[in-house]
């Protein structure tokens, strides 16, 4: 993590995966904010003493977790009108930060992957901070290998630093991914986006199916 700020952490076991997915293989395509208000399984997991002993030993903090927000893609829009996502790019949430990401569909190189540049947050330019995203072309001709994608089955899991450059794979298939973020203090500039109207859109798509 130190190094490339991304680590692979493992693969959620098969029955906590089919009880998540029981519900969110039905959702529609949008993003759900605090969604672990309202699942119990996914409130389970980011609380793992596991996963917190790690986001804890990174933080070198105890973990205040800002966002919890499970992101549903696919079709031509791919639920992203400013293609922000589909673009190389990077996060600053303020103090020390780490997101978690779990994939809840299979994931591979033609299905809305995430792409990470690996050990990216630690070789930024004057320029990038007043232009925080970068072409693909920039990435392969500034960073070679070190553009990663990250594949796996339903269930995985894995650790980013998000002042690394990263972005979504555009693909028209559908992908859910939990993505829950970790901080080592609140303030001003980590308070979050969450926003009342998608807590009560969310609170009326999840009433079908809890």
């Amino acid at each position: 993590m130190e190094s490339d700020g991304f680590s692979y952490i493992g693969v959620l076991r098969p029955d906590t995966v089919s009880n998540i997915t029981r519900i969110t293989d039905n959702l529609p395509i949008d993003h759900f904010q605090h969604v672990h208000e309202v699942d119990q399984n996914i409130r389970k997991l980011i609380n793992d003493p596991k996963l917190l002993y790690l986001v804890r030993r990174y933080l070198n903090a105890e973990p205040v977790m800002l966002e919890c927000t499970l992101v549903v893609t696919g079709g031509s829009c791919n639920n992203d009108a400013s293609g922000l996502q589909n673009s190389f790019h990077f996060d600053y949430a303020g103090w020390q930060s780490v997101n978690l990401f779990v994939y809840l569909t299979d994931v591979d190189e033609s299905s809305a992957c995430h792409k990470v540049i690996l050990g990216s947050h630690r070789r930024k330019t004057l320029k990038d901070l007043f232009y925080p995203t970068i072409s693909d072309a920039d990435a392969r001709k500034r960073f070679g290998d070190k553009v990663q994608s990250v594949t796996g089955a339903a269930g995985t899991l894995f650790l980013e630093n998000t002042e690394a450059f990263h972005k979504r794979q555009f693909s028209p298939e559908r992908r859910v991914m939990l993505n829950v973020l970790f901080a080592s203090h609140r303030s001003i500039l980590s308070n979050g986006r969450l926003d009342p109207r998608n807590v009560q859109h969310r609170n009326s798509i999840y009433a079908r199916y809890i």
